[in-house]
């Protein structure tokens, strides 16, 4: 194959509109859904109390730690295979890879569910030291298995190379029916456990749309008159140690949660766990983009496209970069306003914000490096990568939150993210001679660096102390000055793609 790797031949062009299509829903997908999850929060937060929504969200991460383990990695598994057997047009073993993937994450998740429910006392009590800890784990437990069922079945329509029903169920569908039920259940009085209830009862019912979603994009599913073919060693090699990056990603992204909730107290949990939700809208533009990213990347690899990956790779990174920059901006220069839509307790987790924002832009800056080595059959690399970070930030963690708290957490988290990106940034370049970087990377990063120097300024040379109202205005100005900067330096085709549905 020989192409030029600064042109896009038309197959990549028609890929990077897909690409772009599909990030678009995902994006106002998530705006959506974050906006939900953060009216979630905030309810919370004026209903509950920082000690109460310390509480439920601690047991919430106790239950995503169960969560992982009961999905076996098999949800990477679907989504890899499936784009793979469907491009190769082999029904066959797509419904195997489905039916077995349902069959396995079901009956582990099952158990696990028990074990949790039975052993919830001794974890709040033993592990944690809060005793009112134990009901809301129990109650939580029963939601394991639907939301098990949810996340590969959503897998399942995403290998078909559209999110549009995963962003239904999971941007819409659960935060919505979490906002509602747990608004007339705090206005009628009750508490914690009854939100704990509502979260059972949203991922019992996302987990049965899931269901009709991956049938009706996958009619031959339910289809008795195909064989199934079963290649589950095959499978399971592939996924289970998967199931181990995502504990251990998932360890990594929660240790300065579940660190606080042992060294410290429930309302430090509900305030940090406010933060890292917060800061957590950065990634919400590279998890769109990956989303719809994945398959592709597993198709071309297995082609040995690897111009196409790169050239690919570098776009699809400036997109994530581009869309992400705005939103640390902002995370950057008003962190005690948006905390304090909590309530004046939650402003002193303004620190940790901007810590933790940096990484996170970091993170969108390499883009979907970790998902090119595991779609490229180095998932073991991954799993080790992961385990060295891990337990680097243990230490980091152990080491920080007794003396500094909320930003010893946060600081500790924060060098992990950045560790492991530089790490499996060097892997790929290493191993796939491909990197993410390009001259245009620099329109972004100057457009960024003009508008953040103008607010640093306008902070500095004026002496007045501006009111709430004001930061909602800076939600409109900040995104208009960013782009209009990036306009002016000048968007080409591949950038608009962005922006719009068809390109000439």
């Amino acid at each position: 194959m020989n192409k030029n790797k600064s042109n896009i031949d038309t197959d990549e062009r028609g890929y990077l509109t897909t690409i772009a299509r599909g990030a678009r829903i995902d994006i106002a997908g998530k705006i959506v859904n974050t906006g939900l999850r953060y009216l979630f929060v905030l309810l919370l937060a004026r209903f509950l109390g920082a000690h109460d929504m310390g509480i439920f969200f601690l047991a919430v991460v106790i239950i995503e730690f169960f969560g992982v383990f009961s999905r076996l990695g098999l949800e990477n598994g679907v989504l890899k295979y499936i784009a793979i057997y469907n491009s190769e047009d082999d029904p066959r073993r797509m419904r195997g890879m489905v039916l077995r993937a349902f069959q396995i994450s079901g009956i582990v998740s099952l158990a696990l569910a028990s074990i949790l429910f039975v052993s919830a006392d001794i974890i709040a009590t033993v592990i944690f030291k809060k005793p009112e800890l134990g009901a809301v784990l129990r109650i939580l437990s029963l939601a394991l298995p639907f939301s098990t069922i949810m996340f590969i079945a959503n897998s399942g329509t995403q290998a078909f190379h559209t999110l549009k029903y995963r962003v239904i169920v999971e941007s819409f569908t659960n935060p919505i029916l979490n906002l509602v039920l747990a608004l007339v259940l705090l206005y009628l009085g009750h508490g914690v456990r009854a939100v704990a209830c509502v979260y059972v009862v949203g991922y019992v019912i996302c987990g049965f749309l899931s269901l009709f979603f991956v049938a009706k994009l996958f009619p031959r599913l339910i289809d008795r008159g195909i064989e199934p073919v079963y290649e589950t060693r095959s499978w399971l090699r592939f996924s289970t140690p998967l199931l181990l990056v995502n504990f251990l990603g998932l360890f990594m992204l929660w240790t300065d949660t579940l660190m606080i909730g042992y060294f410290r107290s429930s309302e430090e949990v509900g305030i940090y766990n406010t933060v890292v939700r917060t800061a957590f809208f950065i990634n919400f533009v590279i998890i769109s983009f990956t989303s719809i990213f994945a398959p592709r990347i597993s198709e071309l690899y297995k082609i040995k496209d690897f111009e196409s990956l790169d050239l690919l790779y570098k776009i699809v990174t400036r997109w994530i970069f581009t869309l992400s920059i705005p939103i640390f901006i902002l995370f950057l220069f008003y962190p005690g306003k948006i905390l304090n839509l909590f309530g004046d307790k939650f402003i002193i987790g303004s620190n940790s914000l901007i810590i933790l924002s940096i990484a996170h832009i970091i993170n969108a800056s390499v883009g979907s490096v970790r998902y090119i080595l595991v779609m490229s059959n180095r998932e073991r690399i991954v799993l080790l990568d992961t385990l060295i970070i891990s337990i680097a930030n243990i230490f980091l963690n152990v080491l920080l939150i007794p003396s500094y708290g909320m930003t010893g957490a946060a600081l500790a988290t924060a060098c992990s993210i950045i560790m492991i990106n530089i790490l499996v940034l060097f892997q790929v370049f290493k191993y796939l001679n491909i990197h993410p970087f390009h001259r245009d990377y620099l329109k972004p990063l100057i457009s960024g660096i003009i508008v953040a120097f103008i607010i640093y300024l306008e902070q500095k040379l004026t002496i007045i102390s501006y009111k709430q109202i004001y930061f909602y205005g800076m939600l409109v100005v900040i995104p208009i000055t960013y782009f209009g900067f990036l306009f002016l330096f000048g968007i080409n085709k591949d950038e608009l793609m962005i922006f719009r549905d068809k390109t000439k």
